[in-house]
């Protein structure tokens, strides 16, 4: 049955959704416990290009079939779902998959509902999500199941440490939906800022460019005005916690979000600066200003700096 079906889908390459649920995937033809029927359809399946959403749903998978589907997980990186519900795959199974989830770049929902698990398998997957996983959104697990406080703060860690994927992925899209605050506690916010390192910098640049683009029909007034309205818009107080959070986690990578972030409010003060200096009337105060900076500073004031200077983005 799975070797033949194996066969097909190699052959098959637009796969986007497989279902296979109530099937007794551990047993072969004679009903006797294998699992060579598994480890050559998930084989198939680390390799099919188009293969979206997976759902193995009340299969009778054990801890031996999960060593499959974690190579699976490790080498597919198109897969966005995997349901592996109602299957007794233990807290033993629930570490292979946690071992594939730190390897896997795609997977953003996973279902281990009635999977048998207790706190080890949650400790496991905490491990991936904190360390290596940046993309899995949604677990969905047993909140009552054996009620324990340990098995409780598990859970708690884990559901933590997607929020922090979640928070991630959506500043990957842009400033409008990305909220610091959803990050309620420092060990999320510092697992966040870890996870910042994985922005390249081309990804930062153009999300500062998107983020000055979409600012810049509120930046029209004074600089105060446009400044306040964009970060309004976009963000302010996401910025505002961000810039109080860098104060105590020295990092690189947060100081490069944090100026993408401002963009907005530089854009602003050049559209303020210009408009200054188009001003004909000039004080003899502010002329004698400009003057002793000159002198001093080697021909120019501050408000004479180069565009760029403003511009330029801290890539070192």
């Amino acid at each position: 049955g799975l070797v033949a079906l194996a066969n097909t889908i190699t052959d098959y390459r637009v796969l986007e959704k497989l279902v296979l649920s109530r099937n007794q995937l551990v047993c072969n033809g004679f009903g006797e416990k294998s699992t060579a029927g598994i480890e050559a359809l998930c084989g198939v399946l680390a390799q099919t290009p188009k293969l979206s959403h997976l759902v193995f749903t009340d299969n009778g998978l054990d801890y031996l079939s999960c060593t499959s589907l974690a190579t699976m997980l490790a080498e597919n990186h198109v897969l966005t779902a995997l349901d592996v519900s109602r299957n007794p795959i233990g807290d033993a199974g629930a570490a292979h998959i946690a071992t594939g989830v730190r390897k896997n770049a795609s997977l953003t929902s996973l279902n281990l509902l009635a999977c048998q698990l207790c706190s080890d398998a949650f400790t496991e997957l905490a491990t991936s999500l904190r360390k290596f996983n940046r993309k899995l959104q949604t677990i969905e697990v047993e909140t009552s199941p054996p009620a324990s406080g340990k098995y409780d703060k598990c859970v708690e860690r884990i559901r933590e440490f997607v929020q922090v994927n979640a928070a991630l992925q959506s500043l990957r899209s842009g400033f409008k939906s990305f909220e610091f605050d959803s990050l309620r506690n420092d060990e999320q916010r510092t697992n966040f800022v870890e996870k910042l390192r994985d922005l390249s910098e081309s990804e930062l640049q153009a999300l500062c460019e998107m983020h000055v683009m979409e600012s810049a029909r509120v930046a029209t007034h004074s600089y105060s005005d446009a400044s306040n309205a964009a970060m309004e818009q976009h963000g302010g107080g996401a910025v505002s916690n961000l810039r109080t959070f860098a104060t105590l986690a020295k990092s690189e990578s947060l100081k490069r979000l944090l100026w993408v972030l401002e963009a907005p409010g530089r854009q602003a003060h050049l559209r303020e600066r210009s408009e200054r200096l188009k001003k004909p009337a000039r004080s003899a105060s502010a002329s004698a200003t400009r003057r002793a900076g000159r002198e001093l500073g080697g021909g120019e004031t501050e408000d004479d700096d180069d565009d760029d200077d403003v511009w330029d983005y801290p890539l070192c």
